[in-house]
């Protein structure tokens, strides 16, 4: 350690911390890196900076040791370590661990624990934060439920626009919640119109295509009278196996919802749910509309000789956050110059002069939208790409 003293940072631990941190992530990290974090943790509570060899003589670990844990915790999550270029100094952000759900549901980390401890012991684990108490067979549950009548009887349209006012935007693009809210107070009463269920909403509306109506329909059976709650993951899965493929009357397919513009690519083969994810991950995460999906699904099968590799659809779903490409015209403009960019280039290797005013015109020439003719099936295409391995082993200058 180079630097005169390293500066600590964190954020109040929670009650839960200490159970996945010991049970869950000392098998994977060591208990040296465990007594680094609880050291590191205790000390930023009542400090902002630390010498070095003041650290190491509290944790009791030895300097041989202390860069292993250390790159443990940083492996793992619990600790990130940034540097100020000009002094040489040192930060410490100590993260909490994540919960016992979301490690279990990590697909690295559950995997690593369990090949640690082995099936047995990841199952006793398992058992050990079950949610919920065993419960002798043949008890009745007697536990009070919260009555939302009151609440109901009490609130009132101006409570209700005080409170959209304190809460964030939501996001409304394409969706009128006035036709969705008209009238159906019963349906989907105040309590049910949280920030989380409005905005799930939203985005399969956007994503499915679907209307308002449409939308109304498949919420209701979502939320059963009994329960008076959205079970949004029932109402993902209703959404998702009723779906039907609809031919939707526009002359421009890039403004169908994206499932129906996959859906058409793919020759009317259903899509998979791990594309249906990566569509609504495209909408929730990184906001974008339907079209710019459409165009963004386009642009990679392009790419990709019609593939559609989720690593490279992230990439380029980065690219365009960064770049602001939140609209289609927007896309459009960068998707000409990367078109032009392209064909400059080519000519350039071929040893021609090109004139860099007259690479682009404005408008794509009527050939970049003829996607020529189509194979009747996948092995026509597979025995057309080994006529053209062949040619390309043969052919001499």
């Amino acid at each position: 350690m180079s630097a005169s003293y390293i500066e600590l940072q964190s954020r109040t631990p929670e009650r839960t911390d200490r159970d996945s941190l010991f049970l869950l992530y000392r098998p994977l990290c060591g208990q040296d890196a465990v007594i680094l974090y609880e050291t590191l943790m205790s000390l930023s509570c009542r400090l902002d900076r630390i010498e070095p060899e003041q650290l190491l003589r509290l944790s009791g670990i030895g300097s041989g040791r202390m860069e292993k844990a250390r790159k443990n915790l940083e492996m793992f999550g619990l600790l990130d370590v940034y540097t100020e270029p000009v002094s040489g100094r040192l930060l410490y952000a100590v993260n909490p661990p994540l919960d016992v759900s979301r490690f279990l549901r990590h697909q690295v980390y559950s995997r690593l624990l369990l090949n640690t401890v082995g099936s047995e012991q990841f199952d006793r684990l398992m058992q050990f934060f079950a949610v919920g108490a065993s419960v002798p067979e043949g008890w009745m549950r007697q536990t009070a439920d919260i009555d939302p009548e009151p609440l109901e009887r009490e609130w009132s349209e101006e409570k209700e626009q005080s409170l959209q006012k304190l809460l964030p935007a939501r996001d409304t693009a394409g969706f009128d919640w006035e036709k969705f809210y008209r009238n159906r107070e019963y349906l989907f009463p105040v309590r049910m119109r949280t920030r989380a269920n409005e905005e799930l909403i939203a985005n399969l509306a956007r994503l499915y295509g679907l209307s308002e109506e449409q939308m109304v329909k498949y919420v209701s059976r979502a939320c059963p009278p009994p329960m008076k709650i959205l079970d949004q993951e029932a109402l993902k899965n209703i959404i998702r196996s009723e779906r039907r493929r609809e031919f939707l009357d526009r002359q421009d397919p890039f403004e169908n919802a994206p499932v129906l513009f996959l859906q058409e690519r793919q020759k009317g083969a259903p899509v998979s749910d791990a594309d249906r994810r990566m569509l609504e991950k495209l909408s929730q995460e990184y906001r974008f509309t339907g079209p710019v999906i459409n165009e963004l699904l386009d642009y990679t099968m392009e790419q990709t000789n019609g593939a559609l590799p989720g690593k490279y659809v992230e990439k380029v779903a980065g690219t365009w956050a960064r770049l602001g490409l939140d609209t289609r015209e927007k896309v459009r403009d960068w998707r000409k110059k990367q078109t032009a960019q392209a064909l400059q280039g080519a000519r350039k290797r071929k040893g021609l002069q090109v004139q860099p005013d007259s690479v682009f015109s404005g408008r794509l020439p009527d050939w970049y939208n003829d996607r020529g003719r189509q194979f009747a099936s996948e092995e026509e295409r597979q025995q057309m790409l080994k006529q053209i391995e062949d040619i390309k082993k043969n052919w001499k200058v």
